[in-house]
């Protein structure tokens, strides 16, 4: 049996959170950082929403660096899906995106969480809260909180939740992590 991984695309392989602050700092003639935001809801990123709504927003992003190529090892070891939150007003933007740059995996667009991944034994995002979602709705599982330097460091909030879930920097930190938990994964999958 393969193991499938279901992958977040904001902010895991694309650069959501540097676009979508150099649009507030335009905007608003301001000079945040991503230090500066500790979660989506932040009001720096709340109040100027309506980027994230754009229907043509997945224009203005791009592939993060080795996103393709730890897609593309991933598939060597199992199943891989890219699971993302969509608004119905970015959604056809949003899927060419995943076709140009992705063009034969499976996609599924949730309106919500991400805690109906359907047959995700191991989650990656960038999104504490979403791995932990996963993990108890189907008591099986495993997962990797993606943070690396240019993504939100909301995650780094209540640390003693994180024991089970570990924060890798790096595509190739979450490869090893795979590699050397690779029994593990399937017993749990």
């Amino acid at each position: 049996m393969r193991i499938t991984f279901s992958v977040d695309l904001d902010s895991t392989l694309n650069n959501l959170d540097t676009v979508w602050l150099g649009y507030v700092n335009k905007k608003n003639s301001t000079n945040y950082t991503i230090k500066d935001i500790t979660s989506y809801s932040h009001s720096i990123l709340s109040d100027n929403f309506e980027f994230i709504t754009q229907s043509d927003m997945y224009d203005y992003l791009d592939i993060l660096p080795g996103a393709i190529e730890f897609i593309e090892s991933l598939k060597e070891i199992g199943n891989v899906q890219i699971v993302t939150h969509t608004f119905k007003e970015h959604k056809l933007s949003k899927l060419k995106f995943i076709k140009k740059h992705f063009n034969d995996i499976e996609v599924i667009c949730t309106d919500s969480n991400k805690t109906d991944i359907v047959d995700g034994t191991f989650l990656i995002d960038d999104n504490k809260q979403h791995i932990i979602d996963h993990i108890n709705n189907f008591n099986y599982g495993m997962g990797v909180i993606f943070s690396n330097k240019d993504t939100l460091q909301y995650n780094k909030i209540q640390e003693e939740l994180l024991h089970n879930y570990p924060r890798l920097g790096t595509y190739n930190e979450i490869l090893d992590y795979i590699i050397v938990n690779m029994n593990s994964i399937y017993y749990n999958s």
